[in-house]
């Protein structure tokens, strides 16, 4: 994904296109004061943000099941720690050796 530096400066660089759009809507959008350009490029990012989303899920769909299926059989990271921690303070202490006095 692009971080915001990045699409600061994709902005910067726009390149003239043609487009069409329904009459009708774009008659009210000029009515209405709407930036087309600006609409129709944040559309356009959307679109490309959703699509790059979709396939990252698509190509790492394996990896994330095995992921949770490891997940639901040994518990997270965390749950592990917990767990030997819990069972570190149900036992008891070594005995420690006594000293002799001097």
């Amino acid at each position: 994904m692009p971080s915001i530096a990045s699409q600061a400066a994709a902005d910067s660089r726009k390149r003239a296109t043609n487009l069409s759009l329904p009459d009708d809507a774009l008659t009210q959008a000029k009515q209405l004061g709407l930036n087309v350009s600006a609409i129709c490029s944040e559309a356009l990012v959307a679109a490309v943000r959703a699509e790059q989303a979709r396939r990252w899920h698509t190509d790492n769909r394996t990896a994330i099941e095995q992921y949770n299926q490891r997940i639901a059989q040994t518990g997270t990271f965390a749950e592990q720690i917990d767990a030997w921690e819990a069972a570190q303070s149900s036992t008891p202490p070594a005995a420690k050796p006594q000293q002799q006095g001097g």
